[in-house]
């Protein structure tokens, strides 16, 4: 299926271990503590530099191996950060520390691929 493009980018909102969300915006400012971007997967600064796309100043990245164990990490690694993580940590790290962020990557494919799609596997269905 080539000729179709998709595009990838980061929810403007961030859900927190309680279930809450918060608007990333709200994480910019004097005021607001560091921001500690972690990640666990296979291109972590794929990561980092969206998050830096959307405006948000990084204080420090952690990029982490696949499957991390959080329970393993020091306290003092993050302590008076604000964590930011992506969707696939998130549910390890919410057990350490439930005010840790996680970011949704949003998906975007174009309307013309899935009709494509829908072509192919009716003409293989009726073969």
């Amino acid at each position: 299926f080539a000729g179709y493009h998709a595009q990838r980018s980061l929810a403007a909102v961030g859900k927190r271990g309680d279930g809450g969300f918060v608007a990333l915006a709200t994480l910019i400012g004097p005021d607001r503590p560091p921001l500690l971007a972690m990640a666990g997967i296979a291109q972590p600064e794929s990561f980092f530099n969206m998050l830096r796309e959307l405006g948000l100043p990084l204080q420090d990245t952690l990029a982490l191996p696949d499957h991390y164990d959080f329970n393993s990490m020091s306290r003092t690694t993050y302590a008076g950060y604000q964590l930011v993580c992506t969707e696939k940590d998130a549910n390890k790290l919410w057990q350490i520390e439930p005010s840790a962020i996680s970011v949704a990557l949003n998906l975007t494919i174009e309307p013309a691929f899935f009709s494509a799609l829908d072509q192919c596997i009716n003409a293989r269905m009726t073969a």
